[in-house]
């Protein structure tokens, strides 16, 4: 059985090391931003189905502005689940910061608490590069 020195990389492309997180924050930035942009016309049309509502004189236009709200509320409802999928994601992606950081510090430890144990038989390149000192033998008593 051989043994040789093997030395730990932790290296990573530091100049896309967030890219993929302002990604996805801007990504969530956009999609709120798209999910609120309309907010005075459903106001508007909130409205207008209370007015309507109000102004209702037999049962069959009492029942087109009570459809009118269900599909106002089920649009509401889907644009409330689209937000909440917006904020699982961002948050889903400050976690992922989060574990990543915590990764490269527990393998930045591990580096550092790694004993390399050079075989003086088959010394690599990086291994007489550090230098080995020599022993100084038996002590003359």
């Amino acid at each position: 059985m051989g043994y040789s020195s093997k030395w730990l990389r932790t290296g990573y492309d530091s100049n896309d090391k967030y890219g993929w997180m302002a990604k996805i924050f801007a990504k969530g930035i956009e999609n709120a931003r798209k999910n609120q942009g309309d907010l005075d016309e459903r106001m508007g049309t909130l409205n207008d189905i209370l007015q309507n509502s109000r102004e209702a004189e037999g049962n069959m236009e009492v029942m087109q502005s009570e459809i009118q709200m269900q599909g106002l509320m089920d649009s509401e409802i889907t644009r409330r689940s689209r937000l909440l999928a917006n904020h699982a994601q961002v948050q889903a992606a400050g976690d992922q910061l989060r574990l990543d950081k915590e990764r490269r510090a527990m393998l930045a430890e591990d580096w550092v608490m790694t004993f390399k144990i050079m075989d003086r038989n088959n010394m690599t390149e990086q291994d007489n590069a550090v230098g080995v000192k020599e022993s100084s033998g038996f002590k003359n008593f």
